[in-house]
């Protein structure tokens, strides 16, 4: 993360090892483009070096600030009366309840 705040892809990895400093991070994408997920679905999973919270469980501002960075990268679509939308076979194997 830059100081203004913006994230960017900077190289491939498959080792969250490689982390350098609290200003990488390792993101692992849930969700791909044009596939349906709803109100608090988990977009992907965050792997920071650092705390995100502070010794009463709240969230620290850096925690604050990859949220609203991980999501500028987000776009949503609202759902028409014309989407056509597939739902998985088996309700069981997600989040869903």
């Amino acid at each position: 993360m830059g100081e203004d705040g913006e994230i960017n892809f900077e190289r491939p990895t498959h080792n969250i090892n490689a982390l350098g400093d609290e200003a990488e991070a390792f993101y692992l994408r849930v969700y791909g483009v044009g596939e349906y997920c709803y109100h608090g679905a988990d977009l992907g999973c965050l792997l920071a070096r650092g705390r995100m919270q502070s010794d009463d469980r709240e969230l620290l501002a850096r925690a604050s600030d990859w949220n609203a960075a991980i999501k500028a990268q987000f776009k949503s679509v609202p759902i028409s009366a014309t989407t056509q939308i597939s739902m998985p076979s088996d309700m069981t194997a997600g989040k869903w309840f």
